[in-house]
């Protein structure tokens, strides 16, 4: 399994795209969270109802998610949107060759007045995920933030562009400064 990021352009026909992507960030299914990579981020503003704050908060992140897909060790976790938009969650999964997907989320970052790197980190810990997985993230929308790779490239957020890596490789969201929210769709999966 290479070890850098693939990057690949006009990843889906533009008709099909835009529509699910569309959908996508208009459809009211995201939950917010006081962190982005780790719990520890949190600033404690929903846990304590804001009445026990962290002084250690950088405001940048949070961000709001929707769990499309959700693997567990006995079942699986589908949306109301993965249903609707299966035969295109069927087309992404046939272009990127998976044998079994283990979760499908849209994160939504809001836009910051400077440009803000969050934690590197992976999406999926443990020794089989690290030798037989990998993460693909599909951007909605261009905007000026992306995702850097530790001690690789950083992938600027485009419609339509896709990035995809093996699951050990840390990865970082970089905050937009050009628009108010940096929609992307990761997805965690083993190939065949």
């Amino acid at each position: 399994m290479t070890k850098t990021p693939e990057i690949i352009d006009n990843f889906l026909p533009w008709e099909v795209f835009s529509n699910f992507a569309y959908a996508a960030m208009n459809s009211p299914h995201f939950s917010t969270a006081d962190y982005t990579s780790s719990p520890m981020e949190s600033d404690g503003s929903m846990e304590t109802f804001g009445k026990q704050l962290s002084t250690n908060q950088n405001l940048a992140e949070c961000m709001a998610q929707a769990i499309l897909y959700r693997r567990h060790i006995n079942d699986q976790q589908l949306s109301d949107f993965y249903i609707r938009y299966e035969w295109i969650v069927q087309l992404i999964k046939e272009k990127l060759d998976i044998k079994k997907l283990y979760m499908l989320r849209l994160n939504c970052t809001f836009g910051q007045k400077e440009r803000h790197q969050g934690i590197y980190h992976t999406d999926m810990r443990g020794d089989y995920y690290d030798e037989h997985c990998k993460i693909a993230i599909l951007y909605l929308k261009s905007n000026n933030g992306g995702t850097q790779f530790e001690d690789g490239p950083f992938v600027q957020s485009e419609a339509n562009r896709i990035v995809i890596a093996p699951s050990k490789l840390m990865h970082a969201g970089v905050w937009q400064t050009n628009a108010k929210c940096r929609y992307v769709l990761n997805i965690n999966y083993e190939p065949k």
